[in-house]
């Protein structure tokens, strides 16, 4: 009879997949695509920020657009939560699923024209209370550079992709007030830095890996010590860049209307 009950109850649980969101966040130039990258050769799904494909009629860092990115961010996760749901229920295999995120909703509040940004942090937590009951849950990692050593990698990335001066990368004082307010924002789950040269890579993401490994399973199954094996120090973080890029062009039809 015990037995029955524990079993009973043990099917309750698992009804439904949980799903877990790790957001790599953090000022353009900070080194968020190395990483990222690094993820996906290590297997993990990753949801690139430039997912949204619909025709754009004011530039993305207006406010209502980056509104309609906050909320199409929410809605994908819902959405890849319910595929794999449906998915399970013919199979009768419930997991835990890991994302890796290039960036959160967060990045909205710091990048959203005319300082209006801060309307958002209220709406985003909310928007993540109510996830959290469909058991999603989304971690937001801030990866931080000493502000003269990102305006080195910003200047030297707009040199071989002068395109983003459409975002502003080519004027100091937005990028400093972009630095900022990154720094002046406390509400990340984790703060890493990437302050030294791609030497020290390894490091950064076995700090990340550590860091969050608690709160994910799926984390635990990577060895730390095959780091060296899948990044080369001898690559630039420019090359990296580019190669991130590639990757995302790959799997986007059509142009992305999200670019930081």
């Amino acid at each position: 009879m015990i037995y029955n009950e524990l079993k009973s109850e043990k099917k309750e649980e698992r009804t439904s997949n949980s799903l877990k969101v790790i957001c790599i966040e953090g000022v353009h130039g900070a080194g968020k695509s190395s990483i990222v990258n690094w993820f996906k050769i290590n297997g993990f799904h990753v949801i690139d920020e430039g997912f949204m494909t619909e025709e754009v009629y004011l530039h993305p860092q207006t406010f209502v657009m980056e509104m309609t990115w906050i909320t199409t961010w929410f809605q994908r996760l819902l959405k890849i939560k319910h595929e794999a749901d449906e998915e399970s229920k013919r199979t009768n295999k419930y997991k835990e699923i890991v994302l890796i995120a290039d960036r959160s909703p967060f990045s909205a509040i710091f990048y959203a024209r005319g300082g209006k940004g801060n309307l958002f942090d209220s709406c985003i937590r909310e928007s993540m209370k109510d996830l959290e009951t469909e058991q999603i849950e989304i971690l937001t990692v801030k990866i931080h550079v000493e502000k003269k050593k990102l305006m080195s990698r910003i200047a030297k990335r707009l040199k071989k992709h002068p395109d983003r001066k459409n975002y502003n990368e080519h004027l100091y004082e937005w990028n400093s007030s972009i630095y900022d307010k990154y720094e002046q924002y406390k509400g990340f789950d984790l703060v890493l830095d990437n302050t030294q040269d791609l030497k020290k890579f390894d490091d950064l993401i076995e700090q990340l890996l550590t860091s969050v490994n608690c709160r994910v399973q799926k984390i635990k199954e990577i060895e730390v010590d095959s780091l060296s094996e899948t990044t080369s120090s001898s690559e630039s973080e420019e090359e990296e860049d580019d190669e991130q890029e590639k990757v995302a062009d790959k799997h986007t039809t059509k142009v992305a209307i999200k670019v930081r």
